[in-house]
């Protein structure tokens, strides 16, 4: 048990250190692929709802 927590701890020391994938617009990014959306996107998505169905 000691063990498990022993490694656990080292491991989360370790996430910490570095992030675990680098965002490509910058450090303080929090929206990610979000990043990705446009207008035009937004327009291309919406023309392909044909009913309000939800399921």
């Amino acid at each position: 048990m000691v063990g498990a927590f022993a490694l656990a701890t080292a491991f989360a020391a370790s996430a910490q250190s570095a992030p675990w994938y680098p965002s490509k617009f910058g450090a303080k990014d929090e929206l990610g692929a979000a990043n990705y959306l446009t207008p035009a996107i937004a327009l291309q998505a919406a023309k392909l709802v044909k009913t309000g169905k939800v399921y």
